[in-house]
């Protein structure tokens, strides 16, 4: 997931530079590739927390629902993986657009693993939406105004990540469900 931030953060940097613009610092792709990073623990945390019930029923033995790990851990961990995405943002001074941007990579995030299972179609897109977001969390990052008004390409790219993405998880999808390999 980090990688994705990476990516859309090495594709405004290069449409900068293509402008006649100067390279970024350092500072704020680190941060947009670690915010990320964090965010996407935080969608592990809570997709065990999510789906604790019907973990308890499949799978007793799991740490969650043998009691292995107490939920008020798993809680705090989810909470603690938060605050480093938003220390990560706010130690990359990065600028309030790229807030917006992980307000949306959030909801993304926890909308995907409450209503995946209710909703499969809306769970494949989700997925995907969160992948491409990470793409603008980079690209925001870099170039703020790019997120917004900017550079199609950085939209392209988020918007085919986004679409490779939910075609995987697709895919993955049939995949258990087959009796014979895809």
């Amino acid at each position: 997931a980090s990688g994705d931030a990476l990516a859309g953060s090495a594709l405004a940097a290069y449409l900068i530079c293509q402008g006649g613009g100067g390279l970024p610092g350092w500072r704020p792709i680190i941060a947009a590739g670690f915010s990320e990073l964090f965010l996407y623990m935080v969608g592990l945390v809570d997709n065990d927390l999510v789906g604790l019930e019907e973990d308890a029923k499949q799978a007793p033995n799991r740490p969650l629902p043998s009691g292995g790990i107490g939920l008020t851990a798993v809680r705090i961990a989810r909470a603690v993986c938060f605050a480093a995405a938003v220390v990560a943002g706010i130690s990359g001074r990065l600028p309030s657009s790229w807030w917006g941007v992980f307000a949306v990579a959030t909801a993304c995030v926890l909308l995907y693993n409450r209503f995946k299972k209710r909703f499969p179609a809306f769970g494949l897109v989700s997925m995907g939406l969160c992948r491409g977001t990470a793409v603008l969390l980079g690209a925001g990052a870099v170039a703020p105004a790019v997120v917004w008004i900017g550079f199609w390409r950085i939209w392209v790219l988020a918007l085919g990540w986004t679409a490779y993405i939910t075609g995987v998880t697709w895919l993955a999808q049939r995949e258990h469900e087959a009796k014979e390999p895809l």
